[in-house]
């Protein structure tokens, strides 16, 4: 028979509060971090914003009932630009501690797959409006994107109560054999 290991229905709120408490535990340094913040003026740097972009069904049906997602994340990392070239090195450096972070194993305590890390990119970003108070805010701090995704399950497995645990129906990732 074949099982599938992550079963379990993902809450996404406790997702979220789950990679939120591992990020400020990988940077402690930082004085903000959390998701979905809405920036009107400069953050307290070094800051780290972070938040789903979209949750997609994949194709994989395991036969629970369950729908298979990826959850696309995007981590933005947000760095003073006095010193324009040690604010990109800094934002860079910031930017491989979490992709090493983002290894496989881990899931940050969540039912779900390894992540798949897209990369880390460099993003213009500006706090109330492109001129606020007549100045060009973009230039004065710099911020890099990292996205990466995870596949997980969302709703109730039909089997939850079977003792032998799920049984598979069709092939797809992430199966076992017992």
């Amino acid at each position: 028979m074949k099982l599938y290991p992550n079963t379990q229905t993902i809450d996404v709120a406790e997702y979220h509060d789950a990679i939120k408490t591992d990020l400020q535990k990988l940077f402690p340094e930082f004085k903000t971090v959390g998701y979905y913040e809405r920036l009107d003026d400069f953050p307290q740097t070094p800051a780290l914003i972070f938040g789903l972009t979209d949750i997609t069904p994949t194709r994989a049906d395991i036969g629970t009932e369950q729908v298979s997602v990826t959850f696309n994340w995007d981590a933005f990392i947000i760095v003073d630009a006095l010193d324009d070239a040690q604010s990109r090195k800094s934002g860079f450096v910031y930017a491989a501690r979490l992709l090493a972070f983002l290894r496989p194993g881990c899931r940050f305590g969540v039912k779900v797959d390894d992540p798949a890390v897209d990369g880390a990119f460099p993003e213009t970003i500006s706090f109330g409006g492109d001129n606020a108070r007549g100045w060009n805010n973009a230039s004065a701090i710099t911020c890099v994107r990292i996205s990466w995704s995870q596949n997980g399950l969302i709703g109730e497995n039909i089997f939850e109560d079977c003792p032998l645990g799920t049984p598979i129906f069709k092939e797809g990732s992430g199966y076992y054999e017992s």
